[in-house]
């Protein structure tokens, strides 16, 4: 053990019966055992005491550092999926973006189809008010006596469209 020596503070009274009186200060000290000659001195009850408290005192320890310890994993699983979350997110992001992608081609190629189709169809002409035209090679008021005579060209209702004042014909 160690050598302790206190000194009152000015403030503290002692009782009246001991030493000093009251008020008075005095210097005390606890008086010297080496340590060597304290385990000579010991029985093996006081040993085992010591020993035990030695070991009380690890046991004491070693919750903490299991608590640290099983902080330290919590710490790592809680990163770990903090990891694995973003790495899904990514991965997610990364899918919708591709999904997106193909969406917007498919657009673009519906678009294109009813624009080729649009275009390849041919305009509704209004018939109402139009007499046909004859091919330019043929004579306008030649009649031959071996060819059968051409009549102007009349749309059939399964060819036109009707609305109550004017006529469309597909050609």
């Amino acid at each position: 053990m160690l050598d302790e020596e206190v000194e009152l503070e000015e403030d503290v009274e002692l009782p009246a019966g001991l030493p000093g009186g009251a008020g008075s200060q005095e210097l005390f000290s606890t008086p010297e055992v080496l340590y060597g000659e304290q385990e000579a001195d010991e029985t093996p009850a006081q040993t085992f005491k010591r020993r035990s408290k030695e070991d009380m005192f690890r046991e004491v320890l070693q919750p903490d550092e299991r608590q640290t310890r099983e902080c330290k994993e919590c710490w790592e699983a809680e990163r770990q999926n903090r990891k694995e979350n973003a790495a899904f997110a990514r991965q997610a992001a990364e899918q919708m973006i591709k999904v997106m992608e193909d969406q917007t081609g498919m657009l673009k190629s519906l678009i294109q189809l009813q624009t080729e189709q649009i275009r390849g169809r041919p305009p509704l002409q209004h018939t109402h008010n139009s007499l046909p035209t004859l091919p330019p090679s043929m004579p306008t008021h030649s009649f031959s006596l071996h060819s059968p005579p051409e009549f102007p060209h009349r749309s059939t209702p399964a060819h036109s469209l009707h609305n109550d004042s004017w006529s469309y014909t597909l050609l």
